[in-house]
């Protein structure tokens, strides 16, 4: 699987624990959400993702959702998204 986050980090140069520290998100056009470093699924159906993260859960909010790709520690949701919204630590 092509590692978007990691391409990233090359590009920039980062030391690798700056950037992947906690996990990362990127929302693409509210069409597909492309989630490294999440530990877990909690729950999933085509109206809510639920992933556990470090500090807590990463909750998607959508219509027809469903998971294009699965990694050990990344993840890709694709359909309509209309709230990401971090529980139990600080906001996404």
């Amino acid at each position: 699987m092509f590692n978007f986050l990691g391409e990233i980090n090359d590009s920039l140069e980062l030391p690798l624990t700056s950037v992947f520290s906690r996990y990362k998100y990127v929302n693409l056009a509210g069409k597909m959400i492309y989630v490294q470093g999440y530990k877990d699924i909690l729950n999933f159906d085509e109206q809510e993702v639920v992933l556990k993260i470090k500090e807590g859960e990463l909750k998607i909010v959508g219509k027809n959702l469903n998971i294009k790709e699965l990694n050990l520690n990344s993840i890709v949701i694709e359909g309509i998204i209309i709230l990401i919204e971090e529980v139990g630590g600080k906001n996404a």
